[in-house]
């Protein structure tokens, strides 16, 4: 009985994990949620400290639960841990798209038809099609925790999964950040509330790969290290073939 709870945990963990990224694309593309492309008339600060606080409330579920402190005092099974984790991420992805706040200001908003929007969305949707490429070039259950429910509910041990160097993984160290990056920042609709997620989000993707190379470097060592010396962090070197150790 304990088993098949831990395993329907995981199942329900991956589809709101799932739910939260989904309800983020619609948020950032205006479609059914429109307080990302809405422009407020007036201009109350209120909004905006809605809005900072679902940023840090999101960096720092995710800081803290990432933590190896943290993790090391809940001392829960790989299974829980993990699902717990993309849980709780997806919930605060839901919580950020659905309780974000318009605000005044525009930067630029291109023609819907021009070839310049339709240039910078296709690199945007391409971004998200990174995000997800990768997740599957290292290991899509193990990232969402469902590997981990399975293992358990086969009452097999869990093992972390070999490093090996795959695909996007041969031209940047964290493509998934990069593809998130591609999708937030390359948009035909620039308002203030756009740019106050694009930078509060890139300041915690830079952030949290400070830590997480912190965190690889201690645990795989002399690997990786050459792995940092052949393939950058975030942007690949165009023009330059990596040589990536296996």
């Amino acid at each position: 009985m304990y088993r098949t709870a831990v395993l329907l945990y995981g199942v329900v963990g991956y589809f709101l994990g799932l739910v939260g990224f989904v309800l983020l694309i619609l948020l950032l593309n205006g479609w059914g949620l429109r307080n990302m492309v809405a422009v407020r008339e007036d201009s109350d600060v209120w909004p905006w400290l809605v809005n900072i606080v679902l940023l840090l409330l999101f960096g720092l579920v995710h800081s803290v639960m990432a933590h190896e402190r943290f993790k090391a005092r809940l001392a829960l099974s790989p299974a829980l841990e993990r699902s717990s984790y993309v849980l709780i991420a997806g919930a605060s992805l839901a919580l950020l798209a659905l309780a974000w706040q318009p605000l005044p200001g525009v930067l630029w908003r291109l023609p819907p038809d021009s070839v310049a929007a339709w240039g910078l969305n296709g690199i945007s949707a391409l971004g998200w099609l990174v995000v997800f490429a990768s997740t599957c070039m290292i290991s899509h259950t193990d990232l969402f925790g469902l590997r981990q429910s399975w293992l358990q509910w086969r009452e097999r041990q869990y093992t972390d999964l070999p490093f090996q160097v795959r695909g996007f993984y041969r031209l940047t160290r964290h493509p998934m950040m990069t593809g998130m990056l591609l999708a937030f920042w390359f948009t035909p609709e620039m308002t203030a509330g756009r740019l106050l997620f694009n930078s509060g989000m890139t300041l915690y993707i830079l952030v949290g790969v400070y830590f997480e190379e912190r965190s690889l470097l201690k645990a795989l060592g002399a690997d990786y290290q050459r792995y940092c010396r052949h393939v950058p962090m975030l942007l690949p070197r165009m023009g330059i073939r990596n040589k990536p150790t296996e």
